[in-house]
């Protein structure tokens, strides 16, 4: 992703009138995801949300949020995309594929059991391209920022006034 980025600056750089909405550091994008996304996931859950999994860890986070950080082998985030496409038809990327396999690493915990977990799963038919095929996507260069590893942030969600 930090090749796209540095592309998409380059490039706003020599085109006049263009611009990065910059969706990884406007902080209007938590903002908004907190004022729809939040209430949609409450609301399907009917408030019973126990653990969220992310796997896309953008510059605006509040990193003081996490309860655990799980790594995830790029095989291991392949395989799940890949399997995601296969059994349920949903086309996701890296990250996304990263975030499911932590999510599978804790839902098989004893202590997680009967917990609701969440994924947010991160949407891109490009990324989605690039990890289905596990070849070069011209379209997105510098996407996978060639590591070997991601990096999963779990927030456990804490009982409404509880100050744990």
């Amino acid at each position: 992703m930090k090749g796209a980025i540095k592309k998409a600056e380059e490039l706003t750089g020599e085109m006049k009138h263009s611009f990065i909405p910059g969706q990884f550091s406007n902080p209007a994008n938590p903002a908004i995801h907190k004022s729809t996304t939040d209430p949609e996931i409450w609301e399907d859950t009917d408030g019973h949300v126990d653990i969220v999994v992310a796997g896309f860890i953008p510059e605006i986070l509040d990193t003081n949020i996490y309860d655990e950080v799980i790594k995830v082998k790029n095989e291991d985030a392949y395989q799940a995309s890949r399997d995601t496409a296969e059994t349920e038809g949903l086309l996701i990327g890296i990250s996304s594929g990263a975030a499911l396999w932590a999510e599978t690493q804790l839902a098989i915990r004893p202590e997680n059991k009967d917990k609701n977990i969440v994924v947010i799963l991160l949407y891109s038919i490009f990324d989605a391209a690039f990890t289905l095929s596990n070849s070069s996507c011209i379209f997105c260069p510098g996407s996978l920022d060639n590591k070997e590893t991601r990096t999963i942030h779990i927030q456990e969600i804490r009982k409404a006034g509880s100050n744990s």
